[in-house]
């Protein structure tokens, strides 16, 4: 199967692209790429390793599925209690996270 029926058989996919125009896709799907990238990269240097050199296509799939569950809970409001309280301390943590990344040099990204 190649790669553009792979990215079509994915309903989520679809859906997302649905909100962008046909003539979209390309630069829509090149952006989205990208910031999955920027967002692996982070979570790899969060967990201390030094980039994504090492990471497995597996290591991905986890992270796929595991994002997917959280915004399945979530999506159906089962959040528990002692769930939040963790939430809590990651949302703080990200937050500190972002409020430092904030202070670094934005850089031009070409998309098209």
């Amino acid at each position: 199967m190649g790669l553009e029926e792979v990215i079509y058989a994915s309903v989520d996919i679809r859906n997302f692209l649905k909100l962008f125009s046909e003539q979209q896709w390309n630069k829509v799907c090149k952006a989205t790429l990208l910031l999955g990238i920027h967002r692996l990269k982070e979570l790899s240097e969060r967990c201390g390793s030094p980039g994504l050199t090492h990471i497995t296509v597996g290591a991905i799939e986890e992270l796929v599925i595991a994002a997917h569950k959280k915004a399945k809970n979530k999506k159906r409001g089962s959040d528990k209690p002692a769930e939040s309280n963790k939430m809590s301390k990651a949302r703080k943590h990200r937050e500190k996270q972002i409020n430092y990344s904030e202070t670094k040099q934005t850089e031009s990204i070409n998309i098209a």
